[in-house]
């Protein structure tokens, strides 16, 4: 494993992390945190190693959905043309298990918008899992209802989007989830509200 410490090389680092990846697939959950954490902080190139970044953010998103016991997702950062003409900088897809990020929405609106798209997408991803459980509550009696009138009405999901509960859940889920995983990263509670005033 990787010792991290103030003085540690960040070119060495990235390339240890880069060997890890390559010879098991992904990069340990702490090696995610560390290199979102530094890109947050502006403390790594982005332009170097963007490529290393987006992969901490695939590798983040799995573990975020393991946490939550959600397994065989994928997160993959894609161009913007993957999107079709949507302006969104990510998209849950319950059926093939897929979270997408654009790559482009990432470099315009930054690292911690990222994180933010990756948390409520999680959160739809739990709503999808709470709904194939078959488990009615108040939440998931509310979704069902919501897709009941996106099959009745195609312009229903983009006139109603600010406004429907399973949106309104998952900015919730986003921001809970926010104040964790940044605690989990080392942000101490200013640095939190700091971060959150500038974004």
């Amino acid at each position: 494993f990787i010792q991290v410490d103030n003085t540690i090389d960040i070119d060495e680092y990235m390339q240890k992390v880069a060997e890890i990846r390559l010879k098991f697939g992904k990069m340990p959950p702490e090696c995610c945190d560390f290199i979102i954490k530094q890109a947050i902080l502006n403390k790594i190139d982005m332009a170097k190693y963007d490529g290393m970044i987006e992969r901490a953010f695939e590798d983040f998103t799995e573990y975020e959905l393991a946490d939550s016991n959600i397994y065989g997702y994928y997160c993959r950062v894609l161009d913007q043309q993957f999107f079709g003409n949507k302006n969104s900088m990510g998209r849950h897809n319950g059926d093939n298990k897929s979270i997408k990020l654009s790559r482009q929405k990432i470099k315009l609106a930054g690292i911690l918008e990222a994180i933010n798209t990756i948390l409520h997408e999680k959160t739809h991803a739990e709503q999808g899992v709470q709904l194939k459980s078959s488990v009615l509550n108040k939440g998931t009696y509310r979704i069902l209802k919501e897709h009941i009138l996106l099959e009745e009405n195609n312009g229903f999901y983009r006139d109603n989007y600010t406004f429907m509960y399973e949106e309104i859940d998952a900015r919730k889920g986003e921001y809970l989830k926010r104040i964790k995983t940044l605690k989990r990263m080392g942000f101490s509670d200013s640095e939190i509200i700091e971060l959150q005033a500038g974004n």
